[in-house]
C-alpha cells in the first residue's frame, strides 16, 4: 500500500513541479535565483516526505504524506491562481470604446519600469458602463517612476481653461469638456498643456469607485473638517470610508472651504489611500476579486506586459513608494468664451502659466522619457 501511495503522489508531486516551474518561467513571475531559491525549497521537501512515506515508523508515513500533499496542494494552487492573475490583467488590458489591445515590445516596458512614466486618470460623471461617452469630472496624471519609487499626483482643475485637442479642434474651452471627444481628447490636451507624454490612461466612473473601494475593504483618510452630505457625517480626524461613502466624499465640493480646488485635492487623498492599500499585505486576501472587478469597471490601455512587470517588479524589489503632489494654480473667471457652449456664460479657470511651467518640469525631473520629445508637442500659451 505504501508502494501504491509513494508512486502515485510522487508522479503527482513531479507534474506539479514541472508545471509550477514552467509558469513561473513563462510569466517571469519573481527574478531568476527568487524562481531557484523557491522550487528547490518545493523539491527539498517533497524528496524528503517521498522518503519518509517508505519509513517503518507509522507516524512518520502519515507526516510525510501529509507534508508531501501540502506541497503539490500549494504549487498546484500557486500555479492556478498565477494563471488566473495574468488572465485577468489580459482582460484590463483591453482598451475600450473598441480599441485593440495595445500592443508594446519588451524593450518599451523595460524602458517603462527604469525611467518611468505617466498614466491619464478621467473619472467621468456616470454610473453604468464605461463607453458612455461623458464629461471627465476628475482629471490626474500620475507619474511614476519604479525604479526609484517615487511617484507625483497632478490634479488639474476640470474647469481649467485650455485649448482642446482633437474633437475640440485646438480651441479654447474647459478641459471637461474633452471627455465628450472621448479620452484620448484629454490626453492630448494634457500632452500639449505640460510638453509631456502621457502614454497610458485608467478610466472611472462613479461605480468604478465604490466597487473598488469595497473590495479593499474600505480606505484611510484623514478628513481635516468635519461636515455632513445629506445623511453622510464625515467627523474630523482619521476616518474610514467604504464605497458609497468615498464617492459622496468625492463628489462633494459645497462644503469645502476651497469649493472644486478642495475637491480637486481631496480626489488626490482618496487615490494616495487606494495605492497605499493596494500596496499593503492585506491586499493579498482580495487580490483577485479586486482585479476583476477592475477589468470589468476600469477602461485601461496598458497592456498586459506592463501590468506583468510592474507586479515583478515590486514583488522582487518591495519599493517603498513615495508620492508627491500638486495642483495647477489659476483663478476663476466668467468672461472667458467656451468652443463647445458659445452661446452660454461659464466659470472658467485661467491657468497660472508658471504653475504650469513648474509642474510640467517636475513630471520632467522625475523621468526623462516623459518629455514630449520628437512628437511635436509644445507648451500652449495661456489666453488673456
Amino acid at each position: 500500500m505504501k508502494k501504491f501511495i509513494s508512486g502515485f503522489l510522487g508522479v503527482l508531486f513531479l507534474v506539479a513541479m514541472i508545471v509550477f516551474a514552467a509558469i513561473l518561467q513563462y510569466f517571469n513571475l519573481l527574478v531568476f535565483w527568487q524562481r531557484i531559491v523557491l522550487l528547490l525549497l518545493f523539491l527539498i521537501l517533497g524528496i524528503l516526505a517521498y522518503h519518509g512515506i517508505k519509513h517503518r515508523n507509522h507516524l512518520t508515513s502519515v507526516v510525510s504524506i501529509l507534508i508531501l500533499v501540502m506541497v503539490i496542494s500549494f504549487s498546484s494552487v500557486s500555479s492556478y491562481s498565477i494563471v488566473s492573475l495574468y488572465s485577468t490583467l489580459g482582460r484590463m488590458s483591453t482598451a475600450g470604446q473598441g480599441e485593440k489591445e495595445v500592443s508594446v515590445d519588451q524593450k518599451e516596458v523595460e524602458g517603462h519600469i527604469m525611467e518611468g512614466f505617466n498614466v491619464y486618470i478621467s473619472g467621468i460623471d456616470t454610473y453604468g458602463p464605461l463607453e458612455t461617452e461623458s464629461r471627465s469630472d476628475v482629471n490626474m496624471i500620475v507619474s511614476v517612476n519604479p525604479k526609484t519609487g517615487q511617484g507625483f499626483i497632478t490634479t488639474i482643475p476640470r474647469d481649467a481653461y485650455v485649448r482642446i485637442a482633437d474633437g475640440g479642434h485646438d480651441q479654447y474651452d474647459k478641459l471637461t469638456h474633452a471627455g465628450n471627444y472621448g479620452v484620448y481628447s484629454s490626453i492630448h490636451t494634457l500632452e500639449n498643456l505640460f510638453d509631456i507624454k502621457i502614454p497610458y490612461y485608467a478610466r472611472v466612473n462613479f461605480d468604478s469607485l465604490i466597487r473598488i473601494v469595497d473590495a479593499l475593504g474600505g480606505i484611510q483618510i484623514y478628513n481635516p473638517n468635519a461636515f455632513s452630505v445629506k445623511d453622510v457625517h464625515f467627523d474630523e480626524g482619521m476616518i474610514t470610508l467604504d464605497g458609497e461613502s468615498a464617492l459622496v466624499y468625492a463628489r462633494d465640493r459645497k462644503h469645502q472651504a476651497g469649493g472644486e480646488l478642495e475637491r480637486g485635492r481631496n480626489h488626490v487623498v482618496l487615490l494616495k489611500a487606494i495605492i497605499d492599500k493596494c500596496l499593503s499585505p492585506a491586499i493579498l486576501a482580495n487580490a483577485q476579486e479586486l482585479l476583476n472587478i477592475m477589468a470589468e469597471d476600469v477602461q485601461t490601455n496598458m497592456p498586459a506586459a506592463l501590468l506583468t512587470q510592474l507586479i515583478n517588479n515590486q514583488l522582487s524589489s518591495g519599493t517603498h513608494w513615495n508620492f508627491g503632489s500638486a495642483q495647477v494654480e489659476g483663478e476663476g473667471r466668467m468672461d472667458l468664451p467656451s468652443y463647445a457652449m458659445p452661446h452660454n456664460q461659464l466659470f472658467m479657470y485661467q491657468l497660472d502659466p508658471d504653475s504650469v511651467e513648474s509642474i510640467g518640469n517636475q513630471i520632467r525631473r522625475l523621468s526623462p522619457s516623459n518629455e514630449a520629445g520628437e512628437s511635436g508637442l509644445s507648451r500652449e500659451e495661456s489666453p488673456q
